[in-house]
């Protein structure tokens, strides 16, 4: 139960940035905003590696049980055949943020694909991949399935919630307000709370799309996963010092993601802080549900192993 303190706090930031963004959203993206700044234009394009890379650690885990685990020609099929899928799905949504608007905006060039996009992509969930096999090889949790059912399901809830949410909320990103509008449009600024007013034009659809930050919340996913990795051995979770670090690095990250989509208007902080909060949640959530796994090995673990 002590490792679940480390979220406590932690989802005290998102709920303090929504708090603040409650007051002060719009003042604090006409501070910050730089269309063009290169930090936020490379988050863009990267900001969601860890949740992609994932992704494909899972299709890693998955790879390795149907390899080594199971014997039966379905079951490696089934498993082998998902891992594939999971790091194809990874690649491909992860080549696309690389060279769509919302980051370098090279999409429509010939070359941007196939010389940019898939390259970046397979470099970062080709490597989630391979260390997801890594894990599935050292880990010695009898329910290593069970766990990579959990983490799948965390990652699928919170894509879905932010995916309907801001198909509903309609929320206009301040980018649009302040280039489209050419700094007039301020007047049709809504509150997080409020749903979207404005004619959605389908040529600038995504710009409708502000709340919740997909990117924040699928940057916190990478550090939910962080957060389970020293489940996958014994002599992990035993490194007391492990998890806190992992834990650590995640949120820095996360959170760089979250300045970064302010610097370049993609984003409010209300919006950033409800994709941290909306990630944290599913998890804390998903735990006490399914949580405790029943261990019939007492050698890994004698009581809850929450994270």
């Amino acid at each position: 139960m002590k490792n679940k303190l480390y979220f406590i706090p932690l989802l005290l930031i998102p709920i303090l940035m929504i708090v603040f963004g409650s007051f002060f959203d719009l003042q604090i993206n006409q501070a910050l905003y730089d269309r063009t700044n290169g930090f936020g234009l490379t988050m863009a394009a990267v900001g969601e590696a860890p949740g992609y890379a994932a992704i494909a650690l899972l299709g890693g885990v998955l790879f390795f049980l149907g390899l080594k685990r199971y014997d039966l020609w379905w079951q490696k099929t089934l498993f082998i055949g998902a891992g594939v899928a999971a790091l194809i799905v990874a690649i491909y949504f992860q080549s696309d943020h690389v060279i769509n608007g919302n980051a370098f905006n090279i999409e429509h060039e010939w070359w941007a694909l196939p010389f940019v996009g898939i390259p970046v992509a397979l470099v970062l969930c080709g490597a989630g991949f391979g260390f997801g096999y890594y894990l599935g090889l050292k880990s010695d949790n009898p329910n290593l399935l069970k766990m990579v059912i959990i983490i799948a399901g965390i990652i699928l809830a919170s894509v879905l919630i932010i995916t309907i949410v801001k198909s509903i909320m309609h929320r206009t990103r301040f980018r649009y307000l302040y280039d489209i509008g050419d700094g007039v449009l301020f007047h049709e600024y809504g509150n997080w709370w409020q749903r979207g007013t404005m004619p959605i034009v389908e040529e600038f659809k995504e710009e409708f799309k502000s709340f919740p930050s997909g990117h924040t919340g699928t940057a916190a996913l990478g550090l939910v996963m962080m957060a389970f990795i020293p489940l996958f051995k014994k002599e992990w979770t035993e490194k007391k010092w492990l998890q806190p670090v992992l834990i650590l690095i995640g949120t820095i990250w996360t959170l760089l993601v979250a300045f970064s989509r302010m610097l370049v208007g993609a984003h409010f902080l209300s919006d950033v802080g409800f994709g941290f909060f909306i990630s944290m949640v599913i998890y804390l959530v998903a735990d006490l549900i399914f949580y405790p796994i029943k261990c019939t090995n007492k050698e890994i673990t004698e009581e809850k192993p929450t994270v």
